[in-house]
């Protein structure tokens, strides 16, 4: 029998762009010192401190410069999350455990709320929406995936009655190869001021100079 829908694959673990709740401060006034400055959001230090070693705290730190170059860009770009599709996964994860209790056992498990959850999920798609506009997944990109994969579909698969699935696994396909680099540029091209001893991040990119 199939397990229960597992979120951490879907969204808790979702890589790229660290969680909200891994301690991201936006704009708003706060009493706690900043530890870091991004495009003039600030990340505070007892969220990132919170309990980490050295190495967890740059982690988080890299995450949140991450999610906020990331939430950034799509402001600049219009781009919004839709809430009701948000409200809809959300539904959907909750059903996969059966019952309430079991689905707040797994939000224990993982000491996040269902907020957070929500947050994440929000996130993600925020980041996907974004990308795919900043660097969109051209008609041509997508029929050129279906001629080299059209074994993937059937042995008399018809482009247009399989569009969309083809789109999906071509999409999965450019972000593999241009996710990452998009959100290293957004950090590279940022105006980040760090402001405190808290070991600073070292990017992918950079770690292969």
């Amino acid at each position: 029998m199939m397990k229960k829908f597992d979120v951490t694959m879907l969204t808790i673990a979702i890589l790229v762009v660290g969680l909200v709740i891994l301690g991201v401060a936006g704009k708003q006034e706060t009493q706690e010192p900043a530890v870091a400055i991004v495009n003039g959001e600030a990340i505070t230090k007892d969220r990132v401190i919170n309990g980490f070693t050295p190495k967890g705290q740059q982690k988080v730190m890299e995450n949140a410069i991450k999610e906020i170059v990331i939430r950034q860009e799509a402001k600049k770009l219009g781009v919004q999350v839709d809430q009701k599709a948000i409200d809809a996964e959300v539904e959907q994860i909750k059903k996969s455990w059966g019952t309430k209790e079991e689905f707040e056992e797994f939000l224990k498990r993982k000491k996040i709320t269902e907020a957070d959850m929500r947050k994440d999920l929000e996130m993600s798609e925020l980041s996907e929406k974004a990308f795919a506009t900043s660097i969109p997944l051209k008609d041509e990109e997508i029929k050129k995936y279906f001629e080299q994969h059209k074994s993937e579909f059937g042995d008399n698969a018809v482009y247009e009655n399989v569009k969309d699935k083809v789109k999906e696994k071509a999409m999965s396909e450019h972000k593999k190869e241009f996710f990452d680099q998009w959100i290293h540029t957004l950090v590279k091209n940022a105006d980040i001021k760090y402001i405190s001893k808290i070991e600073q991040p070292v990017f992918e990119e950079d770690e292969k100079k």
